[in-house]
């Protein structure tokens, strides 16, 4: 079991040259090419302030960007358009982004469109970036945009229809009372029009 590292800054913009490509939980770093292969550079966000796998925020650290190991499952953006941060040829591994369609994501994973910091079906944290959409498993309810509303419409269907069922029964059994009420409404409207025409009013 690896143990957390505490951040540390050891240099900055390539700087000590010896120090870089920098190691886990080290900083500062500006890009994925600043930390060594299989690293990523972790900006802070607000949203985010601590970084995976090193103990301290990068808030107490001074708010440099450090590198890190990103966990699996772990939201995070690895690339775009079929590209990796560091400029290689990539197609996007699960939970990883940023897709724009299923092409862009690895055999047997789907891009899930979303909106701001929306949570990822089966993947952990909500990212550096707003609106970065992530590679996924395909799930029953989350295919496509497409089908994830399909699915939530068939929910909704799946609730009223019982539902209706409930008022069409209630209703079978209340429409003779109903019906009498009408006939009498009905009935007694006509006597008044009656008795009003021939001057005359009946109770």
């Amino acid at each position: 079991m690896v143990l957390p590292r505490p951040i540390q800054k050891v240099g900055d913009n390539g700087v000590p040259e010896h120090e870089f490509p920098l190691e886990s939980c080290f900083g500062d770093c500006d890009k994925d090419s600043d930390c060594k292969p299989g690293l990523y550079c972790f900006t802070r966000d607000p949203n985010e302030p601590d970084v995976p796998g090193c103990t301290g925020s990068a808030e107490e650290a001074g708010g440099y960007d450090v590198c890190f190991e990103r966990p699996a499952n772990y939201v995070f953006k690895t690339g775009n358009e079929g590209i990796d941060n560091r400029g290689n040829p990539y197609l996007l591994g699960a939970c990883e982004g940023d897709c724009d369609n299923n092409s862009e994501c690895a055999e047997g994973l789907v891009c899930f469109q979303r909106t701001g910091f929306e949570p990822v079906p089966y993947c952990e944290g909500v990212g550096r970036q707003a609106g970065v959409d992530i590679c996924i498993y395909p799930t029953p309810e989350v295919r496509t945009p497409y089908l994830r509303s399909l699915y939530y419409l068939t929910l909704i269907i799946a609730h009223v229809i019982p539902c209706l069922s409930c008022l069409a029964h209630n209703f079978s059994i209340y429409k003779p009372h109903f019906k009498s009420f009408y006939i009498s409404n009905d009935v007694s409207s006509n006597r008044r029009a009656y008795t009003q025409r021939s001057g005359k009013y009946l109770r």
